[in-house]
C-alpha cells in the first residue's frame, strides 16, 4: 500500500529544480503578502496581550463574583467563542505558515519480484484526487510477482495443513507420555523391590554356589582322610576272601588227590578213578574262585580310581573357590550400586510423574504456538496476496489523496521496490505555524502544548506543539530563538503557506475559533 509521510513544507523547498515554476511563483507571492501584513500582525499581538491581561483579571475577579455573575459570564463566552480555561505565564512568538507535505511511498516489503514500471501518467505541478492513476507495471512483472504471492500463499497453506497432522500426533504423544508417567508413579515401587529382589538373588546365588563347593571339597577331604572309599569297595576283604577259598580248593583238591587240569578243565576226559563227586566239587569251587578273584581285583580298581578322582576334585573345587568367593563379593557390590540406581530411577520417576501436568501442559502450549505460527503465515500470505490484488490488482499504482504534485521520485524502465517514495504532494488541509520562540522562554515549552495562533484576515485558530528544534535557528549571539512547531487545528482550508502568525502560549483555547 502507499504510506503518508507529513513534512514541512520548508524541509522541501531545498529541492528547488523539482518544485514547479508555477508553485514557486506562487510562494513567492505570499512572502510578499506577508511582509505587508506583518505590521498589521505586531498591532493584533498588542491587542492579544491586553486580552490576555483582561482574561487574568477576569478570572482573579470571577473567585469573589462566582456565585452572582454565573450566567452573565456564560452568557459572554457564547458570545466570544473563546473560553479561556486556564492561564500560565505566557509566551509570545511570530512565526510564519507552511502547507503539509505528503509523501507517497510504495510499502509491500514481502515481494522479491522486481516490479518494472512501464508508464507513469503524472508529472510535477498536476493537481491529483484521490485515485488518480500514477503509474503503470508492467505485465511480465506483475504476473511474475502474482505467482510468487500465489505460490507463496500455496506453500503456506501446505505448511499449516501438515502442521495440523503434526500438532495432532503431538497431542496424542503428550497424551501418551503423560499416561505413561502416571502409570510409572505407580509400578515405581513394584519395580524397585523386584529390582532389590533380583540382586539379593544374585547374591544368594553365588553364596550357595560357594556354599556348595564347600561342602564338596570337605566331603572329598573326608573320604581320602577316613579312607571311605576302602570301606565302600572293599577290595582287601575281597582278596581275602578269595585266598581263603582257593586254599580250601587247594586243600580238597590235594585231599581227594584230583588232577588240577580235570578240576580247572584244561585235560579232557572224565580222570578214570577220580571220585566224580569230590571233582564236580572241586569245579565248582574252582568257577566261584574265579568269579571271586575278578570281583576283588575289580574292586581294587575301584578302589584305586575313586581316591584318583578324589584327589583330582580337590585340585579343582580347590582352585575354583577364589572366583566363586570373587562371585560374591561382586555380586554384593552390584546390588549396593543397584540398589542405589533403583533408588535414583524410582525418585526419578516420582519426580516425573509429578510433573507430569506441567509437562503435558508445556507440550500442548509448544504444539498450539507452532500450529499458530503456521496459520499466521497462512494468513500473512493470503492477506499479502489480496493487498497485493487490492494495490496492484490491474497493473496500476493509484493516489490515496488528493493535492498539487511536488515531486516524482520514479521513472520508466525502474524498479518499484518496498519504501520506495513515489511522489510528494502538497495537502492543504494540514497547515502548521514555525514559531521563533527566545531562548528564556524555551524551557517552559514542551511537546503536546496547547497554543493560540493568530493570522490576520483569516481569524484564530487553535494548535498544538509538534516539535521543538533542539538547535537555535538564529545566528546573532545576542538573540537567540528555536523553532517551535505548531500543527493548526479546525478548518484550515482558507489558509496558504508563508502567511505571518501570531502566537501565544500558555494559553488553552476552547470553544469555536474566530475566522
Amino acid at each position: 500500500m502507499l504510506s503518508k509521510k507529513n513534512k514541512d513544507e520548508n524541509e522541501i523547498t531545498t529541492v528547488t529544480e523539482e518544485i514547479p515554476d508555477a508553485l514557486e511563483e506562487h510562494m513567492k507571492k505570499n512572502r510578499k503578502k506577508g511582509k505587508r501584513r506583518k505590521v498589521l500582525g505586531l498591532l493584533f499581538l498588542l491587542l492579544l496581550i491586553a486580552i490576555a491581561g483582561f482574561a487574568w483579571y477576569f478570572l482573579v475577579y470571577r473567585k469573589g463574583m462566582e456565585e452572582t455573575a454565573t450566567g452573565e459570564q456564560a452568557d459572554k463566552k457564547a458570545q466570544s467563542g473563546i473560553e479561556i480555561r486556564e492561564t500560565t505565564s505566557l509566551v509570545t512568538a511570530t512565526g510564519t505558515t507552511s502547507i503539509g507535505i505528503v509523501e507517497e511511498t510504495f510499502t509491500p516489503d514481502y515481494i522479491s519480484t522486481n516490479l518494472i514500471i512501464e508508464e507513469i501518467y503524472l508529472s510535477s505541478g498536476d493537481e491529483v484526487e484521490e485515485g488518480t492513476a500514477i503509474l503503470k507495471i508492467t505485465e511480465d512483472s506483475l504476473e511474475e510477482a502474482r505467482k510468487e504471492l500465489t505460490s507463496a500463499a500455496t506453500t503456506a497453506d501446505l505448511a499449516y495443513r501438515a502442521g495440523l497432522i503434526t500438532y495432532e500426533q503431538s497431542m496424542i504423544t503428550a497424551k501418551y507420555d503423560y499416561d505413561l508417567s502416571v502409570l510409572e508413579k505407580q509400578q515405581a515401587q513394584e519395580i524397585y523391590d523386584e529390582t532389590v529382589a533380583s540382586l539379593q538373588a544374585d547374591i544368594d546365588e553365588a553364596q550357595d554356589a560357594y556354599d556348595e563347593a564347600v561342602e564338596e571339597l570337605q566331603e572329598y577331604q573326608d573320604a581320602i582322610a577316613n579312607d571311605t572309599y576302602a570301606e565302600e569297595y572293599d577290595p582287601e576283604g575281597k582278596e581275602a576272601l578269595y585266598w581263603e577259598d582257593r586254599a580250601l580248593l587247594e586243600s580238597w583238591v590235594n585231599s581227594y588227590s584230583l588232577d588240577w587240569g580235570y578240576v580247572t578243565g584244561s585235560s579232557s576226559g572224565g580222570g578214570g578213578g577220580t571220585d566224580q563227586t569230590a571233582l564236580k566239587k572241586a569245579q565248582t569251587l574252582y568257577k566261584l574262585l574265579a568269579t571271586e578273584e575278578k570281583e576283588y581285583q575289580q574292586a581294587q580298581s575301584d578302589y584305586e580310581e575313586a581316591v584318583s578322582n578324589a584327589q583330582a576334585q580337590i585340585k579343582v573345587i580347590s582352585a575354583k573357590l577364589p572366583s566363586l568367593e570373587a562371585a560374591i563379593t561382586e555380586a554384593k557390590n552390584a546390588y549396593t550400586e543397584g540398589v542405589i540406581s533403583a533408588k535414583a530411577t524410582y525418585d526419578s520417576t516420582l519426580a516425573s510423574a509429578s510433573m507430569a501436568d506441567s509437562t503435558y501442559d508445556t507440550a500442548v502450549e509448544k504444539a498450539e504456538e507452532e500450529l499458530d505460527s503456521l496459520l499466521t503465515d497462512k494468513e500473512d500470505a493470503e492477506e499479502n496476496l489480496a493487498e497485493f490484488e487490492e494495490l496492484l490488482g490491474d497493473g496500476t499504482l493509484y493516489t490515496s489523496g488528493s493535492g498539487t504534485i511536488l515531486m516524482l521520485r520514479i521513472r520508466e524502465g525502474e524498479t518499484l521496490s518496498a519504501d520506495t517514495m513515489v511522489f510528494a504532494y502538497s495537502n492543504p488541509d494540514e497547515i502548521t505555524v514555525s514559531a521563533a520562540v527566545d531562548q528564556a522562554d524555551i524551557a517552559s515549552l514542551t511537546v503536546g502544548d496547547a497554543a493560540m495562533v493568530s493570522i490576520d484576515d483569516y481569524g484564530t485558530f487553535t494548535g498544538t506543539i509538534t516539535t521543538i528544534n533542539p538547535e537555535t535557528s538564529s545566528s546573532s549571539r545576542t538573540s537567540v530563538t528555536y523553532t517551535v512547531t505548531i500543527a493548526l487545528e479546525g478548518d484550515v482550508s482558507s489558509l496558504s503557506g508563508n502567511l505571518t502568525a501570531s502566537v501565544i502560549f500558555g494559553m488553552e483555547m476552547g470553544g469555536k475559533q474566530e475566522q
